[in-house]
């Protein structure tokens, strides 16, 4: 159906009054026989005056003029470049962009739009570098899909060897647009010798042995021999003679001496012929520790919460858990607890904590949908009105406040996928010291009430979530995202928070992880108190590190009432020791301590390329596969392909009345006339 070029808001119908109207008035003017010019020139006076008074009456039915506009919107094509370090364990950097910057050219040739990718975000040749320790092409393809959704990506083509150390296998999942690959690197085993894994405990206890199993697989040096070694901290501890087999497995015996925390490296001794040394070392890290933190978990009765909760702290060796059911469970005897958690907690009828003597250790409180309102305020400092037993279902939203710990910001948006939990009605009032992580959201409402908060005053510490159900959590982001990390954290970094005991120092300063993966930026918890525990802003603060090789660098900062969080950038791996200082009132503060930057090494171990999968990528996409060396057969099946552009049309309506080229046109109509009857003679 054709679009209609003008609409009335009125009814059309009211144009045949105006139509016969204005034919009245000009024929009224223009049919006297006197005056002074022509018939011609009369019926043209009484069609400009026609056309001045219909076009004037009909702004009364307020017309729009739809005008229609097309666009054509060219093709896209994305060039996916995996600058990962193995692709150039068999490529010359310089060769490949090169042929790069071929097709591209060829693609600009032909009028299409030419995005260039690398593993993480959109790039330039010129700025492209191939030192990515990782590779995970699933995720740049969908980057790319993402970033195009609504546009006319006509074709991805991506330059790869097919070696993915993270995330899914791409050729798993569905894509809307053809996926050309070019396959770089050798598919042919090359003579090499490497450590595929270490497989150790992360945390030691101090005096005990522990083993340390080593995965080696040779590549054309079968029943060689070669020496393996074991280095602390750089210090070689171990050393042995091994005869190398295809694939086998070393393992080696290591005394926990020292409390620590140490980096300790496995080497096989390197041979003529290897296509590379790199591999042949393989980094670990242990933390040997004198005991784990004892967490007891109480509850009036069995939940799902419980089991989600334990599941989340038994993923570090850090926490022994412990649960106490009345009825189910005995309180565990003869163990210094260093967190409770209080499932259920708030009932009239009940206080478990006082029951079994827990009432002076950090406590994670898990409410009751039906709380006491008494046992609130006493216990937690949050009052609750207006509550009437009443329940809401609500769903967390994160707040920008929060200071206590960070939230990794690439898990915070699985929030949004979070399923509601069950919290008492009421207006909440927290009393003291509180700082919220997670307020209540009611829909698209996001409210005030807290949903998680913390509190901390220097004497007494505990964290609150007012309502149960955050099992529904853990398992909505399992079946979402495919791990349960940001559960996961939020549970692990509140135990954290309690177990830290309150010494009432002036002056706190510890690294937020214990180790640090290479390319994470490194970050301190830092805070600064005055004498009555009040926390300090603008107090400078220096923290000092000091890497293996006796290298030291200097960061000065100033404290923050907001921010307890600061970072140090990037640091190559290693061991670090660090000594954080500061003065209040005349008086050095200091603390001191350790912290690891691992490095991850996934793209050195694996050196054969993995052209099978880019050819079940391309198939499954309707795309082709071609080997670097047959890039003019790839740039001619290009030349030979035709990418349409998609023709787009916007609709623009403007009110006439408001237009002025239509107030113009009237206007230039009826100045014509009244030019023509003067010069006519008429007056």
């Amino acid at each position: 159906m054709p679009e209609q070029l003008l609409i009335f808001t009125e009814s059309a119908w009211w144009l045949l009054p105006i139509i016969i109207l204005s034919g009245s008035l000009s024929w009224l003017l223009y049919s006297k026989k006197n005056r002074p010019w022509s018939r011609k020139v009369n019926w043209l006076l009484a069609s400009l005056r026609f056309l001045t008074i219909s076009l004037t009456l009909s702004l009364l039915l307020n017309p729009v003029a739809n005008l229609l506009t097309y666009e054509e919107e060219r093709p896209i094509v994305a060039l996916a470049i995996d600058n990962s370090e193995s692709v150039l364990q068999n490529q010359d950097s310089s060769a490949l962009l090169q042929g790069i910057m071929a097709i591209k050219e060829d693609l600009l040739s032909k009028n299409y739009i030419v995005e260039i990718y690398d593993l993480v975000n959109k790039n330039s040749l010129d700025l492209l570098s191939f030192s990515g320790d990782r590779t995970n092409l699933n995720q740049q393809l969908k980057h790319i899909e993402n970033d195009f959704e609504d546009q006319n990506l006509a074709a991805i083509i991506q330059f790869t060897d097919g070696i993915v150390t993270n995330g899914y296998i791409p050729s798993r999942s569905t894509f809307g647009q053809p996926i050309h690959t070019i396959g770089v690197g050798d598919t042919i085993p090359p003579k090499d010798i490497k450590i595929n894994s270490v497989v150790s405990n992360k945390i030691v206890y101090l005096g005990n042995l522990f083993s340390v199993k080593t995965l080696i697989s040779a590549t054309g040096f079968q029943n060689e021999s070669v020496l393996l070694s074991i280095k602390k901290n750089g210090q070689k501890i171990q050393e042995r003679s091994i005869t190398l087999q295809e694939i086998q497995e070393v393992e080696c015996t290591i005394d926990a001496a020292s409390a620590g925390l140490y980096r300790f490296t496995v080497e096989v001794q390197t041979l003529e012929e290897e296509i590379t040394s790199e591999n042949n070392s393989f980094d670990f890290y242990v933390d040997i520790i004198d005991g784990k933190e004892n967490i007891l978990i109480v509850a009036s009765s069995p939940h799902p919460d419980i089991r989600a909760i334990r599941s989340a702290l038994e993923k570090s060796e850090n926490y022994d858990t412990y649960l106490l059911v009345p009825g189910l469970n005995e309180k565990p005897e003869n163990i210094d607890f260093d967190v409770i958690i209080y499932h259920d907690a708030f009932k009239n009828n009940e206080n478990l904590r006082q029951t079994y003597g827990l009432l002076d250790i950090p406590t994670f409180y898990i409410s009751t949908e039906r709380p006491s309102p008494q046992k609130l305020t006493v216990e937690v400092n949050v009052s609750l009105a207006e509550f009437n037993n009443q329940t809401d279902n609500v769903t967390p939203a994160l707040t920008s406040t929060f200071s206590r710990f960070k939230i990794d910001k690439e898990l915070q948006s699985r929030f949004n996928d979070y399923p509601s939990t069950v919290v008492p009605f009421g207006e909440f009032t927290l009393n003291g010291p509180h700082d919220i992580l997670l307020n209540q959201q009611v829909g698209r409402l996001v409210t005030s009430k807290p949903l998680l908060t913390y509190y901390d005053d220097g004497s007494k510490k505990f964290a609150l979530m007012m309502g149960k159900g955050i099992w529904k959590w853990k398992l909505q982001e399992g079946a979402v995202s495919g791990d349960t990390e940001l559960f996961d954290q939020i549970i692990r970094k509140t135990i954290q928070f309690l177990s830290i005991r309150n010494d009432k120092k002036q002056f706190t300063a510890v690294p937020a992880e214990r180790l640090f993966e290479e390319g994470q930026a490194v970050k301190f918890n830092v805070e600064v108190y005055n004498s009555v525990y009040e926390r300090v802003t603008g107090q400078s603060f220096n923290i000092m590190i000091q890497d293996e090789k006796d290298s030291i660098q200097n960061f000065e900062f100033f404290s923050n009432d907001q921010i307890s969080e600061f970072s140090l950038g990037n640091l190559t791996s290693g061991t670090y020791a660090f000594e954080a200082s500061t003065f209040i009132q005349g008086k050095k503060e200091m603390i001191t301590g350790e912290f690891v930057v691992r490095s991850l090494q996934i793209e050195t171990i694996n050196q054969q390329a993995d052209h099978q999968l880019l050819q079940r990528i391309s198939r499954n996409t309707r795309g082709e596969f071609f080997h670097i060396t047959e890039l003019d057969k790839f740039r001619e099946v290009l030349s030979n392909t035709t990418y349409p552009g998609i023709i787009s049309s916007e609709n623009e309506f403007i009110p006439l009345r408001k237009s002025i080229w239509f107030i113009s046109l009237i206007f230039l109509l009826a100045s014509i006339e009244w030019f023509l009857r003067k010069y006519l003679g008429s007056y």
